[in-house]
């Protein structure tokens, strides 16, 4: 049997490499227990839309933190980041977190009705415009 022409392409490297996932990005946050950034803080690595359980010191401690701006991270006042659980979505950095704004599984409200300061529990991040690639 001879090797075809289309066997050698689809084995290249840059052909491989081409359709090879992408590895996760993963960038580090400042997380704090007090507003505009004081208090205790941790840098935390966040690996992109993987789930992140805040420690025993953030856990219900949490009322700021810094994102880069491309970023946007969902927060959860449960472990796991449960999306049939109390959530809220925040874009770069909140220097205090007001609650303003959240959902509910998939009820989804803005005003100021429910407060997050010191009730995140978990945290999952992401691009806030889907990044090309």
């Amino acid at each position: 049997m001879h090797p075809t022409p289309l066997l050698f392409l689809l084995t290249t490297p840059a052909v491989i490499a081409a359709y090879a996932p992408k590895p996760l990005e993963i960038r580090t946050h400042r997380f704090c227990d007090d507003s505009g950034y004081g208090g205790y803080c941790q840098d935390l690595p966040m690996q992109f839309e993987v789930c992140r359980n805040l420690d025993d010191v953030l856990s219900k401690q949490l009322s700021s933190f810094r994102i880069p701006n491309d970023e946007e991270c969902k927060l959860y006042d449960d472990p796991d980041c449960q999306e049939n659980r109390d959530w809220v979505l925040h874009k770069g950095d909140q220097s205090y977190l007001t609650g303003c704004g959240g959902c509910a599984g998939k009820f989804c409200w803005s005003g100021c009705g429910k407060y997050w300061n010191d009730r995140v529990v978990s945290i999952k991040c992401t691009w806030s415009n889907p990044k090309p690639y």
